[in-house]
């Protein structure tokens, strides 16, 4: 008895040596042909990757319309497109603001802040219980309210990310400037025609002509005082104690005095 070979290696049978039903030429074939042969892996796999959306690109021109326009109207704009572009406001709400839980709170008129190579100390000394948990400290916001992530800094007038505030983050006198009479420096000087030399202290080309009294420093010398950046959002604010507090406090010293006879 003799038996065919079927050969189902090859990309295309030609078909007329298939037995029926396979031949599809058959002559008594009732049942139409359908190929069973799947298309490579590979077509398969291209064929079912997602198409990536096309990114929208900025033109060169609208971007250096943006960077020279007047920075009042760019804001209103932002603001009036935000009312109707809900994918643009929500951008800006994850990219600007932060809760306050996330904001890296500043200990005003603490050593705590002092880095160590501060040539100025804090006239308070820090508790070292402040720094544990510290960022439950109140602040002017509750944890869960929103505030901006970014703020300038009331010390060295840099703007900085609330969520990212280290120290030594931040250079700056905590004191004042004074005039400098340095015969050198001020030999030239025409108070009727540049001004009062004691009005000119914020003017950087005269600098030179001051000194800071918390270091005894030039003006336009390095801040002599390293901490965070400090701003209003994310100063601790001082609880004072409630009048039923100083009440039962004011109760208790007569006792402990009475206590040591």
């Amino acid at each position: 008895m003799s038996s065919t070979v079927i050969d189902l290696t090859e990309d295309s049978p030609s078909g007329e040596n298939l037995p029926f039903p396979l031949n599809a030429k058959s002559r008594n074939a009732t049942t139409p042909y359908t190929s069973t042969r799947l298309p490579p892996l590979r077509e398969v796999l291209n064929y079912a990757q997602p198409q990536a959306r096309a990114q929208p690109a900025v033109s060169q021109v609208l971007a250096d319309t943006i960077k020279s326009m007047d920075a009042s109207l760019l804001r209103s704009l932002v603001i009036k497109h935000c009312h109707s572009n809900a994918p643009l406001k929500n951008a800006l709400e994850e990219e600007l603001l932060v809760t306050g839980k996330d904001v890296i709170r500043y200990h005003d008129g603490s050593e705590s802040e002092d880095d160590a190579e501060s040539e100025i100390k804090s006239d308070e000394e820090g508790s070292g219980d402040e720094e544990e948990g510290s960022t439950t400290k109140p602040i002017a916001i509750a944890d869960h309210e929103y505030t901006s992530r970014y703020t300038e800094c009331i010390n060295c007038k840099e703007t900085f990310d609330v969520t990212e505030n280290l120290v030594r983050a931040c250079y700056w006198h905590p004191g004042e400037k004074e005039l400098y009479d340095d015969d050198d420096f001020w030999a030239d000087h025409d108070e009727d025609c540049h001004g009062r030399m004691e009005d000119l202290d914020d003017d950087s080309t005269y600098a030179g002509g001051f000194k800071w009294t918390c270091c005894e420093k030039l003006g336009d010398s390095e801040g002599c005082k390293f901490t965070k950046h400090q701003a209003p959002i994310n100063t601790i604010k001082r609880v004072a104690a409630s009048t039923g507090q100083k009440r039962k406090a004011e109760e208790e010293l007569p006792r402990l005095e009475r206590s040591k006879w």
